[in-house]
């Protein structure tokens, strides 16, 4: 098959989350199945850097990718508002040479383009909206509006949708889409980069942390993380473990201001940091230091940072409205948590403080239903029927 991914974010744009990881490990090995993809993305690399399309268009793992220049850098990284007429003039010349189209995101322009060029091209679309379906907590009357003049059309003419969660699922369904068109397929990870981790003890000395234990957050700095939760649980478990420490690394998506906040109203100024975006060998060395890592989003399609986090056999502590929880329940997985019951999450941190070998394990059983669930083969082969299935 002649795949074409579109998507508003790729390699390297890692600071738009997980999104861009998820699209390139599908589209790697989709090459590896033996088909020809090519990705469409635009060239936002952060809120204030462009990716250099000369440099880095071309092929990429098997993999043909472009770049497109965006119009508006600030606007994509903080409103989601990805306008490219580079790119909307390539679907137009050249989608005729692709047998499908895999749009990630939703609600982006980039999704009009796609639709409009595959109606007048005749050819199938699939979408994956990557949690973007519900207007949900900002810019809802937006949302709406883009709904109402494009965004059910793009939905309604879609091949299929594919949900990387059953929540994900009965959204489409809330959206009154056919469900007969929904397929679940998670999102794929890359258990090799986790194969050989750093030396233990490697974060600790740079950042001068010594024996204290830490949790560590990694992710956006976004209220939907529930980030103001875990300041308070923090706060609480600090009580009574007075070295404890909460090292937080990712970029700002708008909340940072109201975090320091929260530190100075909770008096967390001693034990908590904030380190900004990591590189990937810096991110391994804060895990495997770290005692626990803390993830209690409010609203959590996925969750692909606690799955890095348990790839390093460290214990994660998750919502249970996320899909990785959907996955782990079904072992009986003992660190999912109610959104915003800092009781609860408070009481985790410290039992895993204190018993760290008994949650170890746990962290090593769901490391391995992982495995078995999400490696990006057997996603890709999930992915690759489904394609053949709407072009049949």
């Amino acid at each position: 098959m002649k795949i074409l991914q579109v998507t508003p974010y790729y390699s390297p744009s890692f600071a738009y989350g997980g999104p861009p990881r998820v699209v390139q490990g599908l589209s790697e090995e989709l090459v590896r199945l033996g088909h020809e993809v090519t990705v469409y993305a635009t060239d936002s690399l952060d809120s204030s850097r462009r990716i250099n399309i000369g440099e880095l268009s071309g092929n990429q793992d098997g993999v043909s990718v472009r770049y497109f220049r965006n119009l508006c850098n600030k606007l994509a990284y903080n409103q989601r508002v990805f306008i490219s007429q580079p790119l909307n003039r390539a679907l137009k010349e050249d989608i005729s040479d692709f047998d499908i189209i895999h749009l990630h995101e939703y609600r982006t322009f980039l999704s009009v383009y796609v639709m409009r060029e595959c109606l007048r091209h005749k050819k199938p679309y699939v979408i994956c909206a990557h949690g973007s379906l519900l207007p949900f907590f900002q810019k809802k009357l937006l949302k709406n509006a883009f709904d109402l003049f494009w965004g059910r059309k793009v939905l309604e003419r879609a091949s299929a949708y594919i949900a990387v969660s059953k929540a994900e699922a009965d959204q489409y369904v809330k959206m009154k889409m056919d469900g007969s068109k929904i397929k679940v397929i998670y999102n794929g990870f890359d258990f090799k980069p986790f194969e050989k981790l750093p030396e233990v003890g490697s974060f600790r000395r740079k950042h001068l942390l010594g024996d204290s234990p830490f949790i560590l957050f990694v992710g956006r700095v976004n209220k939907i993380k529930g980030i103001d939760f875990l300041l308070e649980a923090f706060a609480r478990a600090r009580s009574e473990i007075a070295d404890l420490k909460l090292i937080m690394t990712g970029t700002d998506d708008g909340y940072l201001r109201e975090v320091f906040g929260m530190v100075e109203k909770f008096s967390l100024n001693d034990n908590f940091r904030f380190i900004g975006q990591l590189t990937e060998v810096e991110k391994l060395e804060a895990l495997v230091d770290s005692n626990l890592f803390a993830y209690p989003s409010r609203y959590e399609v996925f969750g692909l940072a606690p799955v890095e986090a348990l790839a390093c056999s460290i214990p994660a502590i998750i919502s249970k409205n996320s899909g990785l929880a959907e996955i782990l329940k079904g072992i009986d997985y003992g660190l999912i948590i109610e959104p915003g019951n800092t009781d609860e999450i408070s009481k985790m941190i410290i039992n895993i403080i204190k018993e760290p070998f008994i949650y170890k394990k746990m962290a090593a059983k769901a490391l391995g239903v992982l495995k078995r669930t999400i490696s990006f083969e057997q996603i890709a082969r999930q992915t690759e029927t489904l394609y053949g299935k709407v072009l049949a």
